[in-house]
């Protein structure tokens, strides 16, 4: 699960220019899965 979700992670950074609002989304999912 953890290499899933680190793997969109990675995908969704490609995609930050389009997606900035998102994009912090992903950073709070990042790391609270790396706490997890």
């Amino acid at each position: 699960p953890i290499y899933f979700v680190l793997g969109a992670a990675l995908a969704e950074d490609r995609l930050t220019p389009v997606f900035e609002g998102f994009h912090h989304g992903t950073l709070s999912m990042r790391s609270f899965a790396l706490r997890a």
